[in-house]
């Protein structure tokens, strides 16, 4: 008779003691999988959010001579910048080893303008499709700039200077159009007037250079420090700040639920591994005579040794396949409870198949113990039980 044919009679004929052993691998393992699977949809999640949060890092000309400040950074004064930012360092950026890394780059050429009656304010020149990809919380009256006379007016600008939406007004004898007013931001946008970069260089006389750039990067795959280097390396001469509070707050959150689920994980396996282990020491125990019979009848040790190696990996197999699937379900359930929304979770074939011979190995390792001292019982001793 085979092997496996044995396991499985001895198997269906011990039902409660294998359905229980079978709960336990299922539990363990949908509570991992499931853990698993909550924890880097939510690790992923965040990620994401926070590369849509705005710029990661910040590149200005390493200059001494200041001016103004602008998103917390201070600008070189008028004459004072030398040209070391220019429309090719964008390029230049994106070009770094780690460029796919890197979400969008947003450079700016900032200047002081002037209305008819003298009255200055703050032009900052935006490239405004990745200033919106960088700043998604933007919110504004009006519509977005489409043409180079388009204006989007910062809220305290506006008030400031008396503008409203649709309004014409003239800047450096130049004829422009409010397109929109932000919302209030609470930041250096309200005080600012933002147009199209190009048209900014040319009112200015900055034809060709840049204040400063604005990189949100895909941190999740690339780590800031590596790409500020890499920055630093490709544009020589200029400095790259990272915003530490971004990088902390997305260290600090990952880290967390990294650990909870490697704990956790932990303690549910070893859990796991102590109730299979006694539980079937104690079916080797009751099985002292039928394993007397086995030997009697000319059965090695090691066939007794595989005979129970083989119940522990059919229940692990078994155990592993209901348990990923259960696990997914569950993560899926609980993802709006515990992340507050809803997670993109299901199925993967890589990390089923990892799971269900995880389950197998891990069914395996904890009856190696028992199975040994069942193939070491004398055979005479195990026979008295008869």
């Amino acid at each position: 008779m085979r092997i496996d044919s044995i396991a499985v009679k001895h198997l269906w004929r011990r039902k409660t003691k294998s359905i229980f052993l079978l709960l336990v691998i299922v539990i363990a393992v949908s509570s991992v999988t499931g853990l698993h699977t909550l924890v880097t949809a939510m690790e992923e999640r965040v990620s994401r959010e926070f590369d849509e949060t705005g710029p990661n890092l910040i590149i200005i000309p390493d200059e001494d001579t200041f001016g103004f400040s602008y998103g917390g950074v201070t600008i070189p004064a008028a004459g004072a910048e030398p040209v070391i930012l220019t429309n090719d360092s964008i390029l230049a950026v994106r070009g770094i080893h780690d460029g796919d890394s890197i979400a969008a780059v947003a450079p700016k050429v900032l200047g002081q303008a002037f209305l008819e009656n003298g009255e200055p304010f703050t032009v900052v020149g935006v490239d405004f499709p990745y200033e919106f990809k960088l700043k998604q919380w933007w919110t504004y009256q009006g519509e977005a700039p489409r043409s180079k006379e388009d204006l989007l007016v910062g809220s305290e600008a506006a008030r400031r200077l008396g503008w409203t939406v649709d309004q014409v007004v003239i800047i450096n004898d130049v004829e422009y159009k409010v397109a929109a007013i932000l919302e209030e931001q609470g930041s250096d946008d309200d005080r600012v007037v933002f147009m199209q970069l190009l048209e900014a260089q040319s009112l200015l006389g900055k034809e060709d250079r840049l204040s400063l750039m604005e990189v949100a990067a895909y941190c999740s795959t690339c780590p800031l420090p590596d790409i500020a280097r890499q920055i630093s390396e490709a544009l020589p001469g200029t400095k790259v700040t990272m915003l530490a509070e971004t990088a902390a707050a997305r260290a600090k959150i990952v880290d967390r639920l990294s650990r909870y689920a490697l704990i956790l994980s932990v303690l549910m396996l070893v859990s796991g591994t102590l109730i299979i282990l006694l539980t079937m020491m104690s079916g080797v125990n009751e099985r002292t005579a039928e394993i007397g019979i086995y030997r009697a009848i000319g059965f090695r040790q090691g066939n007794v040794f595989e005979i129970l190696l083989t119940e522990a990996l059919l229940l692990g197999l078994v155990g592993g396949i209901l348990g990923y699937g259960l696990g997914i379900a569950m993560a899926d359930l609980a993802a709006p409870l515990v992340a507050g929304v809803k997670l993109p979770i299901g199925p993967e074939p890589q990390a089923a198949f990892f799971a269900i011979i995880g389950a197998a190995l891990w069914a395996v390792a904890a009856g190696i113990y028992p199975a040994v001292k069942a193939s070491r019982r004398d055979p005479v001793e195990a026979l008295r039980f008869i």
